[in-house]
């Protein structure tokens, strides 16, 4: 029996991961189950546990805040520890939090393989520690289960062995589907929070350093929220933004707004409630631009970027900022918008269909069975350096026989409009090739 081990910590982790761990437990896997304490008060982390039925975590670790530095030393020296002790063939992480990014250097470091769930994600902008996290994640891991084909391509580029890439779709999308039906028949989070039903709903969270640490910037948001006064908007308020919100004393002035309504964070069923009888879904958050588009709500995102940009080139996700003016007129515009509530309805969702789970579970016993998932000893790269080449297809070949007779693999393909794809297994005449000589 192959034995796996989970590191869970904030609430993406743990809703997304659910699905995940579900999957597990009904195949013949045995499954370890580690919290890392990073989200260590109860609405943000204990609450989720509770609701998904996810109550069989062997150790919470309680690493706790602290800047990114000491929390990440604090989880490497733990998961080293966790590691060594249970002794699992693979250990799985997901996400881009610093629980993810220790995960991955700790089981290089002992050559334990570890799986990348949500991989190859970018936003390209490497001021965002999850960014940071995200890169050194994907040097580390031994397999990437990666969500969109973007993600797949983006790993290519970085070089990574197209065989340990797998495109799954995402967790968010499984975890979605499941539990908004589980949410509709439990929440009462509607009559709780005495929302009226005279104006469209807006659900609301901003939670970035950018954003609420920035005292200009949660100014002009908190300005924008006020003038939307058309609206009644639930502003879920994250503790990072509680705190800035007291500090900048903006808090009275959004208590004076009778149409905003804010909260202590909000369990995930009572969250997903309001997200299904939203209008539209007002974030800096990358999963809630995921979970947006699988309930079919508009998203217009608090960021200059994202490392989720499907939904912004499918026109129903829009990036503002931090810019009032922006966030206002954009929010008008989303809501009045005939054309994008047509598109949420017709859109296949660049997410995945709700089997990215059990995908992984597949992937992952195929690959342990194989047990071809340790770094070894390369037995090229002798020159120093990979050696690629651009090669044009003279004829329609399988890409297992091309790097057979050829000795090496190839890493990337191009269409005949010079589109870079997720790899096939039969590669067409006349496309391109990254070829990797060994």
């Amino acid at each position: 029996m192959f034995h796996l081990l989970i590191f869970i910590g904030t609430r993406p982790e743990i809703t997304k991961m659910a699905p995940v761990i579900r999957k597990i437990e009904q195949s013949k896997l045995k499954l370890t189950l580690i919290h890392s304490g990073q989200h260590y008060d109860y609405q943000m982390s204990k609450v989720f546990l509770e609701e998904l039925n996810l109550n069989k975590v062997q150790e919470n670790l309680e690493v706790g805040s602290g800047t990114q530095a000491e929390q990440t030393a604090k989880l490497i020296q733990n998961y080293e520890k966790m590691i060594i002790k249970y002794n699992p063939d693979i250990v799985l992480a997901l996400g881009d939090t610093n629980s993810v990014v220790a995960a991955g250097i700790v089981c290089a470091k002992l050559n334990v393989p570890f799986g990348h769930i949500e991989a190859g994600i970018r936003s390209y902008d490497m001021t965002m520690p999850e960014e940071i996290n995200r890169r050194l994640a994907g040097i580390a891991a031994a397999i990437h289960f990666a969500p969109t084909e973007q993600a797949v391509i983006n790993l290519y580029y970085e070089g990574i062995d197209p065989k340990r890439i797998h495109l799954t779709g995402n967790t968010a999308v499984d975890a979605t589907l499941e539990h908004s039906i589980i949410a509709k028949k439990k929440s009462q989070i509607i009559s709780k929070l005495s929302i009226p039903k005279n104006k469209p709903l807006i659900v609301m969270t901003a939670h970035r350093p950018s954003n609420v640490e920035n005292q200009e910037n949660l100014k002009e948001i908190c300005l924008a929220l006020i003038e939307l006064s058309e609206f009644s908007i639930v502003f879920s308020v994250h503790p990072r933004t509680k705190k800035s919100l007291e500090e900048s004393k903006l808090i009275k002035e959004l208590e004076k707004a009778e149409h905003i309504i804010l909260s202590e964070p909000l369990g995930y069923l009572d969250f997903l409630m309001l997200m299904q009888e939203s209008e539209l879904i007002l974030t800096d958050s990358g999963g809630l631009q995921e979970e947006a588009i699988t309930l079919g709500k508009p998203c217009v995102t608090l960021r200059t970027n994202t490392e989720r940009p499907e939904t912004v080139k499918l026109g129903v996700n829009y990036l503002v900022g931090a810019n009032r003016n922006r966030i206002t007129k954009t929010v008008r515009m989303v809501y009045k918008s005939d054309e994008i509530k047509k598109k949420l309805k017709s859109i296949e969702n660049p997410y995945g269909d709700g089997e990215a789970s059990q995908r992984i579970l597949d992937a992952l016993i195929i690959h342990l069975e194989k047990d071809d998932l340790r770094f070894l000893e390369p037995k090229f790269f002798i020159r120093g350096s990979a050696n690629y080449q651009l090669i044009k297809l003279d004829k329609e070949i399988t890409r297992n026989k091309y790097e057979e007779e050829n000795n090496g693999l190839v890493t990337l393909v191009y269409d005949l409009s010079g589109n870079p794809k997720p790899i096939p297994n039969k590669i067409p005449k006349g496309w391109i090739i990254r070829f990797q000589q060994f």
